[in-house]
C-alpha cells in the first residue's frame, strides 16, 4: 500500500546551495553583506514518466472547461463562415489574449497604441513589447504541432526579437531569480534551477509535453507549470509560457481556428 501511494505522489522541488560572488560595482558594503556567501536555487523534479493522478472533481472540472473551448472554436467555426470572415473575429481575441499574457508582466496598453504598434508606428515601449507578443502567440500557434526545444525557442525569439533583447531566442546561460534584490538571489521570492540544470530538465519538461496519456487540461497546466519553474530564460517566460499553452492546445485539437482568451 505505501508504495503505491509513493508512486502516485507528485515530486517536491527540491533546492540546492550554490555560492555566490556579489561585484562590487555600485554597491555599497552594506548592501553587499545581505548578498554575501551561498543562495539555494531550486532543484526541479523530473515529471517526465510520473503519473498524474487527480481527484475525481478535478478531471471533472477540467473536462467541462475543455468541452467549453472546444465549443466555442466549433461556434467560431460553424457559426462565423469562412476564414475570411472570421479573421477579424481571431485577429481580436489573439490581441486580447497576447495583451492579458502581457499584462501578468506588469505590461498595459490600451487599443489604440496597440493598433500603432502593429502598423509600425507606436511611440510607447509597452505596444512594442505586446505587439511582439501577438507575434510569438502566432508563432505558438504556427509551430503548434509540437512542443519541444525549436518551437519554444522560436516563439521567445518571435517575442524578443523585435523589441531588442541581447538573447532572443537562446536559453539562459546565467542564474535569475524573482524578486528581492537585483544584487543578488539571496532575498528572492524563488530561485529557478542554475542554468547548468536546465539541458537535462528541459529534455524532461519536453517528454511531458509529448505524452498523449493525460487530460488536456491537467497536461496542459502542469507543462506550464513546469516551464515557469524552470524559467529557461533571462526575460519573456511568462509570455513564452502562455504561448506554450495555446500550442499545446492546437496540437491537442482542442482550438483550430481561435485563440481563446484564458
Amino acid at each position: 500500500m505505501a508504495d503505491d501511494q509513493d508512486s502516485s505522489r507528485w515530486p517536491a522541488v527540491e533546492f540546492e546551495r550554490r555560492p555566490w560572488q556579489v561585484s562590487d560595482t555600485y554597491t555599497s558594503r552594506a548592501r553587499r553583506r545581505l548578498h554575501q556567501g551561498d543562495y539555494r536555487a531550486c532543484v526541479p523534479a523530473r515529471i517526465a514518466d510520473v503519473d498524474l493522478t487527480l481527484p475525481a472533481q478535478l478531471i471533472a472540472e477540467s473536462e467541462d472547461a475543455l468541452r467549453e473551448i472546444v465549443r466555442f472554436d466549433q461556434y467560431a467555426s460553424v457559426q462565423l463562415g469562412s476564414s475570411v470572415e472570421l479573421a477579424p473575429m481571431s485577429s481580436i481575441l489573439l490581441r486580447t489574449e497576447s495583451s492579458a499574457s502581457s499584462q501578468i508582466e506588469n505590461l498595459t496598453v490600451g487599443a489604440r497604441a496597440l493598433a500603432l504598434a502593429e502598423l509600425g508606428s507606436s511611440t510607447t515601449r509597452n505596444a512594442s513589447i505586446v505587439s511582439a507578443n501577438v507575434r510569438a502567440m502566432e508563432a505558438a500557434l504556427e509551430v503548434g504541432s509540437s512542443i519541444d526545444a525549436s518551437s519554444v525557442l522560436a516563439m521567445h525569439h518571435a517575442l524578443m526579437e523585435p523589441n531588442g533583447d541581447s538573447q532572443p531566442g537562446r536559453w539562459r546561460a546565467e542564474q535569475v531569480w524573482i524578486g528581492g534584490s537585483d544584487i543578488g538571489p539571496h532575498r528572492a521570492a524563488f530561485v529557478p534551477p542554475h542554468h547548468d540544470r536546465l539541458p537535462d530538465a528541459l529534455d524532461d519538461l519536453f517528454d511531458f509535453a509529448a505524452r498523449s496519456d493525460l487530460p488536456v487540461i491537467p497536461h496542459v497546466a502542469v507543462t506550464h507549470a513546469q516551464f515557469e519553474t524552470l524559467h529557461p530564460f533571462a526575460d519573456g517566460n511568462g509570455r513564452t509560457g502562455r504561448a506554450i499553452i495555446h500550442g499545446m492546445l492546437r496540437r491537442a485539437e482542442v482550438t483550430e481556428r481561435v485563440t481563446v482568451p484564458l
